[in-house]
């Protein structure tokens, strides 16, 4: 209030309006008061607690006032682009192995539970309950 007071609230050259920081202040100060007159007076007001999570935006503000922090936060960004590249190398990897690991074990390891203490001769693997002599 001090600063809207102090800035004017849409007319002026520095209004508190004109600032994205100072909307996005704005916006979760009134959807809190709104929940907060619907608690309060028995209204069934639309569930806006969402918005608080917006709050964690608040301490980029800072980025103005701080150089050096500015200057590594524009390095992170810069380096997502490289990430991003390498996140995608690596889904390709991954993928690539699997792909080869179920080409290489396709069926080996089918039907590993088995019914007598070995396999039958010659086999592989153990046979299944209906593939069992006497059963």
């Amino acid at each position: 209030m001090v600063k809207i007071t102090a800035c004017g609230f849409l007319r002026g050259h520095k209004a508190y309006i004109k600032s994205g920081w100072n909307q996005l202040d704005f916006l979760i100060v009134v959807a809190g008061l709104i929940e907060f007159a619907g608690e309060q007076f028995g209204l069934n007001v639309l569930n806006l607690k969402s918005l608080r999570t917006l709050r964690v935006l608040r301490p980029l503000k800072t980025l103005k006032m701080i150089p050096a922090l500015k200057k590594q936060i524009s390095a992170l960004i810069r380096s997502m682009y490289g990430i991003f590249n390498v996140i995608l190398w690596l889904t390709f990897v991954f993928g690539l192995f699997s792909i080869f690991g179920l080409t290489i074990y396709s069926g080996d390891m089918y039907y590993t539970c088995r019914l007598g203490s070995a396999p039958l001769p010659g086999a592989k693997q153990w046979p299944k309950l209906s593939d069992v002599p006497g059963s």
